[in-house]
């Protein structure tokens, strides 16, 4: 997946903190942020515990620059639910103009080109 918004405008990433105590699930988040190139303005869009080292938590653009995709944490009202169990990683699509997110039934790998 690319970081880069497909305008080019907007670089999407994992930002990782370093810790001494790897054990603790609070300092295991990681934030997902993105920078806008032309304002030089970085925003901070979620924290989340699903991530892994090679592909952080998969952060990416959909077919706009609209929609920034990524992997976190099931909303509170999955967590018990038949469709997804308490650990078990959801997709969410956060929209960077409106700052809305919504969340999809299942996590994501890759998005194609066209979305």
């Amino acid at each position: 997946s690319n970081p880069f918004s497909p305008s080019g405008r907007y670089v999407a990433f994992s930002e990782f903190q370093f810790s001494t105590n790897l054990g603790r699930k609070d300092q295991n988040a990681v934030r997902v942020k993105y920078f806008d190139k032309e304002r030089n303005l970085l925003s901070a869009v979620d924290e989340t515990l699903i991530w892994g080292t090679q592909v952080g938590s998969h952060v990416q653009w959909g077919r706009s620059d609209t929609d920034l995709l990524y992997n976190s944490n099931p909303p509170l009202f999955l967590k018990n639910s038949s469709v997804n169990g308490p650990s078990n990683p959801v997709g969410f699509v956060f929209n960077i103009f409106t700052k809305q997110w919504k969340y999809l039934q299942c996590p994501i790998y890759h998005i194609s080109e066209d979305g």
